[in-house]
């Protein structure tokens, strides 16, 4: 297999804020361009002499955004103001191609109407933010607004759509001392989507195929966040988020017609995540200028498996997360030390007619030491993988829908990884 994904990428932007009557007014521009061209090909050549069998696909996308904002921010009523605006314009121009190996070893064209076509987003945004003290040590912020959007298609059966949203959000801040404070925010949330979900992709490694979908709407979501910080002075820190979403037109692989399958929408979904972050300082034991970073993130989802009907979680979600980085700078000298160790857990990916499953590791170590002048440059020597994590695939695949399909065969991979080792110089000249 061969493959091959390129971009060039093109960006201005700029920001300017001068004082206006009773406020001050800051105005943002954005210009970005990406020309993004992608070839995968797979052949297979025979010792006996038979006949050369491949595929291969290509596609190449142009990418534009402009945006424009404007901010206005002003002081009434004892509270904080602010009233935003933002238009945004964003395009999509794809040309993709699909061809399969004859016996003469040339690559034939074959119709692929699905991959090819544009998408235009014409998106407007507006919102006013107020900010209050309720207290000396409570705090209320309230964000209201809405976004309307405007989706045209072309190509395979194009449509043009129009959406009004509501966005907005209510945050609540308690900060009774200096050593801890609590947050709380509730949020109505549009996310944006990947113009190219619209249109076909073919995955050849995977043997699996995407159609287009023109009715493809963006993902909305209630999203609960609650965060506490406690700081323990020379000892370090600790922070912990709770976050809970109720998601609505989750965006994933679903089926179209009678065997196809595409990106597209359930209309139901939730996720929760508890995320524990520390930092602990070993100066008070005497153990100068040493220190130990930790991470724990634990995160469940569910929704209706749009095949089966059945609760799962979602494609491709690190359901756990464990880090630790222990690093120290060795006082008196230029020297510093450490390392660190990663553990995380992903699901499967689900199509129409295989579950998937491809992740690394799944611990992953590293050891490093550092000098911080070496003629004025920070001088970096790392070794990571001791522990021999491993690359991994466990791949079952159906020979039709997964629901009402025998299994046509099942895929283990383990291949080495092996140490990896690195050498950095940075700094400045």
């Amino acid at each position: 297999m061969r493959e091959r994904a390129d971009s060039w990428n093109r960006e201005f932007g700029g920001d300017v804020e001068f004082a206006l009557g009773p406020g001050r007014l800051k105005l943002i521009g954005l210009d970005r361009w990406s020309h993004e061209p992608y070839a995968q090909t797979i052949a297979t050549a025979f010792a006996d002499g038979a006949d050369p069998v491949g595929d291969r696909y290509t596609q190449t996308g142009d990418l534009k955004e402009r945006i424009a904002r404007g901010e206005y921010s002003w002081k009434m009523f004892g509270g904080d103001w602010q009233l935003s605006g933002e238009a945004a314009f964003n395009t999509l121009d794809n040309v993709a191609a699909l061809f399969t190996l004859d016996s003469a070893g040339d690559f034939v064209g074959l119709p692929f109407p699905d991959g090819t076509g544009g998408v235009d987003e014409d998106r407007y945004e507006g919102l006013l933010s107020f900010g209050h003290p309720l207290g000396k040590t409570l705090s209320l912020q309230i964000v209201a607004g809405a976004e309307r959007s405007t989706i045209a298609q072309t190509g395979v059966d194009g449509a043009r759509r129009t959406f009004v949203r509501p966005k907005g959000s209510v945050s609540l801040a308690w900060k009774p001392s200096a050593r801890f404070d609590v947050s709380a925010k509730l949020r109505r949330r549009v996310l944006q989507l990947s113009f190219y979900d619209f249109l076909g992709r073919v995955f050849l490694d995977n043997g699996s195929q995407n159609g287009g979908n023109a009715e493809l709407v963006p993902q909305q979501d209630w999203t609960l966040e609650v965060e506490a910080n406690r700081r323990f002075g020379a000892w370090g820190s600790t922070k912990v988020r709770l976050i809970y979403r109720d998601v609505q037109d989750y965006v994933g692989v679903v089926p179209i017609g009678e065997a196809g399958e595409a990106v597209g929408n359930v209309a139901k979904a939730r996720a929760g995540a508890i995320d524990w972050t520390s930092t602990i300082q070993f100066d008070p034991l005497g153990w100068k200028g040493a220190k130990l970073d930790t991470r724990v993130l634990l995160q469940r989802s569910r929704l209706r498996d749009p095949l089966t009907g059945e609760r799962r979680q979602y494609s491709d979600f690190t359901d756990t997360l464990v880090t630790a980085e222990f690093r120290r700078d060795v006082p008196g000298s230029d020297w510093a030390y450490g390392g660190g160790l990663e553990y995380t857990h992903i699901q499967p990916s689900y199509r129409l007619d295989q579950v998937d499953r491809i992740y690394e590791g799944p611990l992953f170590d590293s050891l490093f030491v550092e000098n911080k002048d070496v003629f004025g440059l920070t001088m970096r020597a790392e070794v990571t993988n001791l522990t021999n994590g491993r690359s991994l695939r466990d791949r079952t695949v159906y020979e039709g829908r997964r629901d009402a399909s025998p299994i046509a065969f099942v895929e283990r991979r383990n291949r080495l990884i092996g140490p990896i080792f690195s050498f950095s110089v940075k700094g400045k000249f």
